[in-house]
Parts: structure tokens; sequence; C-alpha cells
């Protein structure tokens, strides 16, 4: 079902060169879908990663420097609007006390962790709504389905916990139209815990492959709608 899901149709991944998003690129160029991906760098370029066999189309973006007017503008503004799946795995991180966070840090996380993806889909929808429908994706933060109090990623993990309200948002509103959205929570991805990560976060990493997997099966499952799924073995932050 997944493949011929897949076969033909348009996705658009930003934040497709490195990380989860290009683990996903590759999975969906696997599948059959036709990808464009967005990043600062080109596939492959400044890294010895293996290059798939085939190349997905690339869109040269950095939303630090440009903010997220960029998707207002130009080839990504139309890869957006073409797009019949979009999947948002781009998003920065911090990991700082409550009061060493400054002006610069709440701005940067809000618009690019909570807004960006916002308008993303709100350039997305009306051609999805034209063609009939649409599949979206985004990432969220480790158990931030629920507001739970933060030790060191409160500013993160608060624009990430507001991406929830957008994906029932959109599965409430537009599942009649044949549209869904979903988002993943993705736990430590990584051989081992994060730098200052409780003791209990040991031997519970997943994989980019995992997370991957999960992507593609929310991507493609027409049952899957409004879905926050938590891909973390079960840790509790």
């Amino acid at each position: 079902m997944e493949s011929s899901f897949f076969a033909g149709k348009k996705a658009l991944i930003i934040g497709g060169t490195s990380g989860l998003g290009r683990e996903c690129a590759s999975m969906l160029l696997k599948a059959g879908a036709k990808i464009i991906i967005t990043g600062r760098n080109l596939p492959g370029e400044g890294d010895e990663q293996e290059k798939p066999a085939v190349q997905p189309g690339f869109i040269r973006c950095d939303f630090e420097k440009e903010g997220i007017q960029a998707l207002e503008k130009g080839s990504l503004n139309k890869a957006i609007k073409d797009a019949d799946i979009l999947l948002v795995a781009y998003g920065p991180f911090i990991r700082k006390k409550l009061e060493d966070t400054k002006a610069g840090d709440w701005a940067r996380l809000a618009m690019l962790d909570y807004a960006m993806p916002g308008l993303a889909i709100s350039i997305a929808l009306p051609g999805m709504l034209a063609r009939g429908g649409g599949s979206i994706l985004l990432f969220g933060g480790t158990r931030s389905e629920s507001i739970l109090p933060r030790s060191l990623t409160a500013a993160y993990h608060g624009a990430k916990t507001g991406l929830s309200v957008i994906v029932r948002s959109v599965a409430k509103n537009y599942a009649a139209k044949g549209i869904r959205c979903n988002a993943i929570l993705p736990g430590s991805v990584s051989s081992s815990p994060p730098q200052n990560a409780p003791a209990n976060v040991a031997g519970l990493s997943v994989s980019s492959d995992d997370v991957a997997q999960a992507a593609i099966y929310l991507l493609a499952n027409p049952a899957m709608n409004g879905v926050l799924l938590n891909v973390d073995r079960g840790w509790q932050p």
C-alpha cells in the first residue's frame, strides 16, 4: 500500500538534506515519490555520506538568514503549492535554563519551530484542496503532545507543543477534504544519549531509520489523521 500511495506524488521536504529529513527523503524516493528537498547546502555537499542513486530536486534555503518569508517567494513557494506531500523536518533546538534564554532565542524558536511549519501549511492547503487531498507531516519534540515542565528546553518544547494544536486543527477542519496532518515526536535519535540528558535516556535512543519508517507509515495510511506519534521506546522526560 505504501509504495502505491507514493508513486508519482510530489513531495516537498523542508529540511531534507540532513538528519531525519534526509532519511525520510531517501525512503520516499525509493517508494516512487517525486522529491524536492530544501536546505542550506546541496545534498552530499561537504559530507561523505553515500548519495542516493536517484537525486531529488533541491531548493537552497537558509531560514536563519532569510526568515520564514522565504516560504512566500520563488521556487520554494511554488513547490509548497504543488506538493501532494509536505514534510517539515527543519527546526532548531536550544537547551538552556530559562534565566539564560535570551530574546533572540525566544524569537528564533517561535519563528522557526512554530510559525514556519504553520505558514508552510497555510501555503500548501489551497493547492491540496484544489487537488482533492494531501498528506502533511511535522516533527514535534519528545513527548510534546502534553504540557510538561521542562528544566532546560522550555522554550523549545513550548514551540513544539504548539505544533500539536496545528496538527489537530488541520485534521479536524480538512479531513472531509482528503487532507491529513500528523506529527512524529521523536526521542533521542542517536547511539548515545544527548549531552546533559537524564540517566534514564541511556539505552532508549532510536535510530533515524526508526523515525523515517514511522514517517512513511503516517504519510501513507489513510486512517492516520491528527496523530501525535511518540517514537522514543517509551522514554518519559
